[in-house]
């Protein structure tokens, strides 16, 4: 997995951060884990999905993985969904978060 630079993180996470990583790059299972990533399809602006997904065989390869933000639940994920268009809006003028946080993961 490969981490955004300025991850986005759930307001209940924010004491956790090393805790969350080290466990999500050791493969524990951490209930109710919410992960916004880059999406594979094209034409997909943001994904996002519990972390139990990530133990499933069909799963795509997790290294490939590029996580742009870490939520406690699904109400939590949506905020931050709302919070990265946001800021895209803000920075970019745009709602366009695929873009803005390719540009800026460089």
């Amino acid at each position: 997995m490969e981490f955004y630079k300025d991850l986005y993180w759930g307001a209940s996470l924010k004491k956790k951060k090393e805790k969350v990583l080290y466990r999500l790059e050791e493969g524990t299972v951490q209930l109710h884990l919410y992960l916004l990533v880059l999406p594979v399809q094209e034409r997909n602006q943001l994904e996002f999905f519990d972390s139990l997904l990530l133990k499933q065989t069909w799963f795509a390869d997790a290294a490939a993985l590029k996580v742009a933000g870490i939520a406690n639940g699904y109400e939590e994920a949506v905020e931050l969904v709302q919070q990265m268009t946001e800021d895209t809006l803000r920075e970019t003028g745009t709602a366009n978060i695929r873009r803005y946080l390719e540009q800026s993961w460089k």
